[in-house]
Parts: C-alpha cells; structure tokens; sequence
C-alpha cells in the first residue's frame, strides 16, 4: 500500500514507484505513474505529472456524450431552483437527447447544434405549434449554462451555443382588464369560496403560489402585516410543493390593507383555531388547477376578457403606474427583482394612457410659454 505521499520502494526494479489517482477537468480518473531512483526524485515527478494531468485540456480527450455531460452537469449547477431543475430536466431529454444526445462533446460543432435548432423549428411549425419559438430559447438558455460551465472547466473550448442564430421570438402581447371589467369580475367572486385569493391577486398583485401559500403565521394582525416567504407551486415533475419564494426579492412584507383585513378576519372568526394554510383543503393546501378552474368559471359568468390568472399581476403593475406610483414601490411590492421587469414587462400602456401623457406634456408646454 502507498503511503501518503504516494511513492513505495519496488524491489523488483530497485527504483521507487510514484502512483496517484488523478479526477480531471471532465470528470473522469487517469492514473499517473512515475519511477526514479530515490524516493525524492519519484516525489518530485510524481508532483509534475499530476500538476501537468490536472492542467491537460480534455477537450480532445473527452468521451463523454452530449447527454452524459447535460446528466453529470444539471444536479451540481448552481443558482438553479428544484423545480427549475426538473423542468430543465424534461426538457433536455424531450428535445436535445433525441438529437445530439449521443454525439461526444468533443466532435461537438456549432453546424451539428444549428442543425438540431432548425430541425426542432421546422417540427414544431410543421405541427401547428408557434411556440417552438419559445421552446428554442429555452433550450438555447439551458445549454448556454451547461457549456459555460464546461468552459470554465476547460471541457469544452468555448460557448459554442452563443454562435447559434435562432428564428426570431415574438411574444403574444398581454391582455389585461379594463377597470369595469376587474369590478365586475370581483363582484360576482365574493360569492365564490376562493375570493381571499383573488382578493389578494388583484389588491397586491401576488405570484399565485405566494398567495396560495399564505399561512396564518405570515399574518400579523397586530402589526397590520403579510409576510411573503413561501409559496406552494410546481415542483417540475407534475406536481406541487411548498419552496422559497422565486426571487431573494420576492421575500417581503406587505402591509394589510383594511379590505383584505375585513377578508381574513372574517374566515378567523369561522375557525379561530384555524392553523397551517389560510385556505385549504382537508388541511392540505389548495391545489393550483382548483384555483385555475374557479378563474375561468368566474371569467364566463361575469363576461371579462379572457385573460390568464397571471395577468393580474400585470393589472396590479399598471395600475400602480396609472395612479402615479414610483416603479421602485410597485418593484418592492410586487417582489421583482429589479424595476426594469417591473416596467419593461409588468407594466403596460394603452391609447388612454398616451393621451393623457400627451395632454400633461402639452400643459408643460403652455405654461412653460412655448406656442406649437
């Protein structure tokens, strides 16, 4: 047996034998094995061989699949929620392993990578699925993370990804209600058993797994305060589970406005015992696709526009901006992580909007003395 710094006497040859298990930059083991004439010479080669192993760029080297790399990578990427993990997961074997899943990284080309984009383009046009758009992108995001961290490794030579042209992504624009329509929706919904949850939607413009999430803990009737630090969502797998919030931002407290007050009072009071979930059922908490179902029956009873759930919290941010609120209030509000997704996504403009912006700047104008 070797002993700690590696080297053992071999009486057969008379020299001194130098052996060490290397892990290199891509994962795999190679085995150096040096001799020399004293133990100190077989110490200070053995040293340079491992330095220059630990050095070698496997790039060439590497046998390693597309599909074993994205395997060995996704559950040690860092920064990458649970959910966020399983859903990268389906989807890295739904559209990438059939294609390039067994090519080894190092025969890795940007045409092999163009050519898996286009095919991907041209599948889902062919079957009516404008989306496919969407889906590049997301699979164009998910590989950038793995090959620029095989980049730093020094697995792959470079972010061979950055070079792939994907076909132009459109987005189709957000509806969102008008204010007779929000009223004419929450109206109808006080009859409905979830109107805490759009209550809270559309007051504070909550993510709907923070609201469904909500526990009497996180509320602080003393000091008048909600406190956002879970919610209940996707785990990626087609299930539910209760996670931190999605951003380190999203992780605030809200003060508890008299109405939403009234709301939680109310349902104290039918259970003053009442712990765990404000709202659930049988103990457990609401599942999603209920809220999902109630939304829609409350839409066609109450004939608004047919918006997603989400959209409420795009109501909430342009609201804030109609009434005059500073985008970092109704960032910190709404829990983004930055002002500029806050105005660059949430909030929205329409032609009343730029009238009235225009009437202001007009009124400048005039009392500034300057005649058009």
């Amino acid at each position: 047996m070797a002993n700690r710094d590696y080297v053992n006497y071999h009486k057969a040859t008379g020299l001194y034998i130098g052996r060490h298990m290397v892990t290199l930059l891509d994962g795999t083991r190679k085995r150096v094995c040096v001799y020399g004439k004293t133990k100190q010479e077989a110490k200070e080669k053995l040293k340079k061989a491992i330095a220059i192993a630990l050095t070698e760029n496997p790039t060439k080297k590497c046998q390693l699949t597309v599909e074993q790399y994205l395997d060995q990578w996704l559950p040690m990427a860092k920064g990458i929620r649970e959910s966020t993990r399983n859903k990268y997961n389906g989807v890295i074997h739904k559209h990438v392993v059939p294609k390039i899943g067994q090519v080894k990284l190092c025969h890795l080309t940007i045409d092999k990578l163009q050519k898996m984009f286009d095919d991907l383009t041209k599948e889902g046009e062919d079957a009516g699925k404008p989306q496919v758009t969407r889906t590049c992108q997301i699979v164009k995001n998910i590989l950038s993370k793995a090959f620029r961290y095989g980049e730093k490794k020094g697995i792959v030579k470079h972010n061979l990804i950055t070079n792939v042209e994907l076909k132009e992504y459109a987005p189709k624009p957000t509806t969102i209600w008008k204010p007779d329509e929000a009223n004419r929706f929450m109206e109808l919904a006080k009859q409905d058993e979830y109107y805490l949850i759009f209550a809270l939607l559309i007051t504070y413009g909550m993510r709907r797994g923070e609201a469904l999430g909500l526990r009497w803990d996180d509320v602080d009737f003393e000091n008048k305060t909600i406190y956002i630090c879970q919610q209940y969502t996707s785990d990626g797998k087609g299930g539910w589970h209760i996670c931190p919030p999605k951003t380190k931002k999203s992780i605030r407290s809200l003060p508890l406005l008299p109405n939403i007050e009234a709301i939680l009072t109310e349902i104290w009071e039918q259970n003053p015992k009442a712990s765990g979930a404000i709202l659930s059922k049988n103990g457990e908490y609401i599942n999603p696709n209920s809220l999902e179902w109630h939304f829609k029956k409350l839409k066609r009873s109450s004939g608004v526009s047919n918006v997603k759930l989400h959209s409420l919290r795009h109501f909430v941010a342009t609201g804030f901006k109609r009434a005059g609120i500073a985008p970092k209030d109704a960032q910190t509000v709404l829990g983004h992580s930055t002002v500029a997704i806050t105005e660059n996504i949430y909030q929205h403009c329409d032609e009343n909007d730029q009238a009235m912006a225009l009437q202001q700047y007009e009124n400048y104008l005039t009392k500034s003395g300057i005649s058009v």
